[in-house]
């Protein structure tokens, strides 16, 4: 949350650059976060190895048996990423100056959601073009054909038709797929659940997501409110909402469920994301510090243009993790 109109920094070289490093130290997490894997990094790129999942204890049974690890790899770089802030002579020099202080108290706020910000930006590209960008295994991230091992062929890109599967659901209050029902969203949100619980681990056994317990589903603006609806979440008309996850009872157990939408994320289908374990479905990465750099008074930017520039720099990268931790479902009439 921005401290903006809170803060009491002195309005100084040493004060501003100290207030910049500290709100984006401070920065929250994104809604997008609990989504990934999240790792500090001090390279260029990073080459993570996948080394496969496999099951657990076993009954001994003759010799051992041996579970030779996989050799996957994916790169994910690190740009280079900047933003700046110029201040005005007059402003450092004379700070009593009228609206001097809440014009740069102001212009730091924006940098810290705009940086803030950017990371979910990445995220979202990650989500948009999963049906088309690599995973580790060389396959697309959402695809109908993953193997892993001797998993057998998988899907975690799936259809909910909504005359087919509607079940229990009477056909006046289905919707359709461009307008689906509470009761029908529901549905598909536990097809893309019960997809994920039933993904194999590379020896050809049930993945250990048979512990999963909090998801989250991604979607677009058109389908907000019946995702809303399903999960029990109220939406007010200004469009405040109740964002406490909501215990749903399914198959015996409770799930933890929580969704997040995205103007960007367009048509008829959801993506569904477990939120917990440790094999997450994105990956974020990034330095462990931001750097910040002054040009004052003594430097020729002043000299030249009698303003001070303070800039903020990081390197930063998103990547695809385990396609098994993720499911995209298409609605359909």
């Amino acid at each position: 949350m921005s401290n903006f109109g809170n803060s009491k920094f002195a309005l100084t070289e040493e004060g501003i650059s100290g207030e910049l490093y500290d709100r984006l130290e401070r920065a929250p997490d994104t809604e997008l976060d609990d989504l990934a894997t999240m790792m500090t990094s001090d390279q260029l790129k990073e080459e993570h190895v996948f080394t496969g999942i496999n099951g657990g204890l076993k009954l001994w049974k003759g010799p051992r048996q041996m579970r030779e690890l996989s050799e996957d790899t994916l790169v994910i770089e690190n740009p280079l990423y900047e933003d700046s802030l110029v201040v005005p002579g007059d402003v450092l020099r004379y700070a009593g100056q009228k609206g001097g202080r809440a014009q740069v108290d102001q212009r730091i706020s924006e940098i810290e959601e705009g940086t803030n910000g950017h990371r979910r930006e990445l995220f979202i590209d990650k989500i948009i073009n999963a049906e088309g960008s690599l995973a580790y295994n060389r396959n697309y991230f959402f695809a109908t054909d993953h193997v892993f091992g001797q998993s057998g062929q998988m899907s975690n890109l799936v259809t909910f038709d909504i005359s087919d599967d509607a079940g229990d659901v009477p056909s006046d209050q289905r919707g359709t797929a461009a307008s689906p029902s509470s009761q029908i969203m529901g549905k598909a949100i536990l097809r893309g659940i019960k997809t994920i619980l039933g993904f194999k681990n590379n020896d050809g056994n049930k993945f250990r997501n048979s512990g999963a317990r909090s998801f989250k589903v991604v979607c677009g603006l058109e389908y907000m409110e019946a995702v809303a609806g399903a999960l029990g979440v109220v939406v007010h008309p200004s469009g405040a909402t109740n964002l406490t996850p909501v215990a749903i009872n399914a198959f015996g157990d409770k799930f933890d469920l929580n969704f997040a939408w995205l103007p960007e994320y367009t048509g008829t289908q959801i993506d569904v994301y477990r939120t917990d374990g440790s094999f997450k479905a994105l990956i974020g990465q990034e330095t462990d510090e931001f750097d910040v750099a002054v040009l004052g008074e003594d430097s020729e930017h002043w000299k030249k243009n009698y303003e001070a520039w303070f800039g903020v720099s990081l390197r930063r990268g998103t990547g695809y993790g385990e396609p098994r931790s993720a499911c995209r479902v298409k609605l359909q009439n």
